[in-house]
């Protein structure tokens, strides 16, 4: 009597729901066709793969995707998010379309995705109710997604172009006020700091030593060196590079020095008196020619020379 009792349990567990009972229950997880709706594994089994050989009135779109984090999926949200639209949008006449989500962090999600082979997310496969295997020509794969183009777009070009009789809507997307946001933010922060630096700004000897820094930490190559992570110097202990295509922070250091003492001696030059131009003039010779020599060394090459000049 056990046994019986087993293997009548087991034949239950086996047995596949009716193809009626299956459209009742499409119906019910998507709310007649208007949503779509995240399945579990044995959902797909009874739903999806259980009705692979058998002719139905209706199609279904699976919507493959991975949205935990360790999955490393950048686009597997938004991609989600304007499938979920299309499905909104879905025009319901007497072949319906429904539109179904398997996310592989779920439990037992591998047997889903073997199902139609779907190795990288997201992706799309279309069981247009003819019976069968869908065909590779209908899965939308992740290497056919174009991330450039609008993913509604895409996704409902390549439905209506596998399955003719589905219709869509127009596409309603809730407004994203992130951008307005971050925008704002900006702004208003710029705006307090102009604000709060007003005395500053309006100074043009402030202005004046700000525009100067600006100018010697980007063309002294400070910034280029911080972007590459350049090394302090060499590993034999050499302050300059060779060649054109990498520097030491110790070669900026110097040019960003040797651009000050220029950028110094200009300013002590404008004053008045015949001492102060000449003590000017000498800071900004002496500094340039530190310029030229690194610039020598850098490129021996080069045939000019600070005598050339007299």
């Amino acid at each position: 009597m056990r046994w019986l009792l087993l293997a009548v349990l087991g034949f239950l567990a086996e047995a596949k729901i009716t193809g009626k009972a299956r459209k009742a229950k499409l119906d019910e997880i998507t709310n007649g066709g208007s949503k779509m709706a995240d399945i579990s594994a044995t959902q797909f089994k009874e739903l999806v793969s259980d009705g692979l050989e058998s002719k139905a009135d209706y199609s279904i779109v699976v919507h493959y995707t991975a949205l935990p984090e360790r999955f490393g999926c950048k686009i597997c949200e938004q991609f989600m998010k304007e499938t979920g639209y299309v499905a909104k949008a879905a025009v319901q006449d007497e072949k319906k379309v429904y539109f179904l989500s398997v996310d592989f962090g779920g439990l037992q999600m591998q047997k889903a995705f073997q199902t139609f082979g779907i190795q990288n997310v997201p992706a799309i496969v279309l069981v247009n109710g003819k019976g069968g295997m869908p065909k590779e020509s209908f899965k939308l794969l992740t290497n056919q997604i174009r991330k450039e183009r609008d993913f509604s777009s895409q996704v409902v070009d390549f439905v209506t172009l596998k399955i003719p009789e589905a219709k869509f809507g127009k596409i309603v997307k809730p407004i994203d006020f992130t951008p307005f946001l971050i925008t704002a933010f900006f702004g208003l922060s710029i705006t307090g700091a102009l604000y709060a630096l007003r005395n500053v700004i309006f100074n043009r000897y402030a202005v004046a030593a700000l525009v100067i820094a600006f100018c010697m930490i980007t063309t002294s190559g400070f910034t280029f060196c911080q972007i590459r992570g350049s090394p302090a110097k060499g590993r034999d202990g050499s302050l300059f590079a060779q060649g054109g295509r990498m520097m030491y922070v110790s070669e900026a250091y110097i040019k960003m020095m040797a651009e000050a003492g220029v950028a110094v001696g200009l300013v002590v030059m404008n004053g008045k008196g015949p001492l102060r131009n000449t003590v000017g003039l000498a800071v900004a010779f002496v500094s340039y020619v530190v310029l030229l020599a690194a610039f020598q060394v850098k490129t021996p090459h080069y045939p000019y020379g600070i005598v050339d000049l007299f």
